[in-house]
């Protein structure tokens, strides 16, 4: 069985009629399976009538009066592709191949014409940066390939344990160097400003920097992006949470690309229609390498 997700149906009554428009916000599953983010509109739904249960239904916003004004929201992105699969190693004797599964990319020790050595990853963060933002930037690596003194086969006939040196390099800057010589699947974590940001493509790159023969496969899983922000929507689309605010408060999201806007409150079920302010965003970006222009909610890469 799948998962009941709660629907509104804008018609009278809340029935069907030839003017019905159905509105539900879908969430792919986390895990080996390809997606770029949870909140999708490319997996699969299905709409069923079941008589045996009661109907899970999106109820309308209450009104309310803000009094207070908000300018930052957090957020909590969780970005995975998987490309690349691994068998996993049975180096330990274990029941399970440990560190099996798909990944997002492999990366070796040196460069030949069939290995990556650098991952890159371009991501637009949909925020409006200011020196007060901050976010919070980590991502799942594994070491695919150690063999121990005595364990299993020796890598390539080298030194029988894997090291691993690699550098995260955040728009063309040093974000992170690790050091690893065991068998892992951790975080790499780092915080970056608000004015180290790019109002459109920001780019991150993975490097598996050779430090002598030995320096073993690298895997890259998901991407995960964390801070408080200030909103800004990505072809008609922004998701953010709000924590529990000690009164109500009025939250102003430029950049949409209409001025009817649908608001879903994921937690506690509720949907609203509002009506925005017609207007016209223009921003533009430059690296060293390339730019990239925001028209609206729209980003070109050029």
């Amino acid at each position: 069985m799948g998962k009941d997700y709660p629907i509104y149906i804008s018609s009278d009554n809340q029935f069907f009629n030839n003017k019905s428009k159905i509105y539900f916000l879908g969430r792919a599953a986390q895990g080996d399976s390809t997606f770029l983010d949870f909140y999708t509109d490319k997996a699969v739904f299905y709409l069923f009538v079941d008589d045996n249960k009661s109907p899970v239904r999106l109820s309308l916003f209450p009104k309310i009066n803000p009094t207070n004004s908000i300018q930052t929201v957090e957020i909590d992105h969780h970005i995975e592709l998987d490309k690349e699969y691994f068998g996993g190693t049975n180096d330990i004797y274990s029941r399970q191949d440990y560190l099996e599964g798909w990944y997002w990319a492999k990366l070796h020790r040196f460069k030949e014409w069939w290995e990556e050595q650098l991952f890159g990853f371009k991501h637009y963060f949909p925020i409006l940066p200011s020196e007060n933002d901050t976010v919070r930037v980590s991502y799942r690596f594994a070491t695919l390939n150690i063999s121990l003194p005595g364990i299993g086969l020796q890598y390539r006939g080298k030194d029988p344990q894997q090291k691993y040196f690699f550098h995260t390099i955040f728009n063309k800057d040093t974000a992170n160097a690790t050091f690893v010589n065991q068998w892992t699947d951790s975080l790499i974590s780092f915080s970056v400003a608000g004015n180290n940001i790019f109002n459109g493509f920001n780019e991150l790159k993975i490097l598996n920097r050779r430090i002598d023969s030995s320096n073993g496969l690298l895997g890259v899983d998901f991407f995960r992006f964390q801070g408080k922000v200030k909103p800004f929507p990505i072809k008609g689309f922004a998701r953010f949470d709000i924590n529990n605010l000690p009164q109500p408060s009025n939250l102003t999201i430029p950049g949409f690309n209409s001025a009817n806007v649908v608001l879903l409150d994921t937690i506690n079920n509720l949907i609203s229609f509002s009506t925005g302010v017609e207007g016209f965003r223009f921003a533009a970006s430059a690296g060293s390498q390339a730019n990239s222009l925001v028209i609206n909610d729209s980003c070109i890469y050029i």
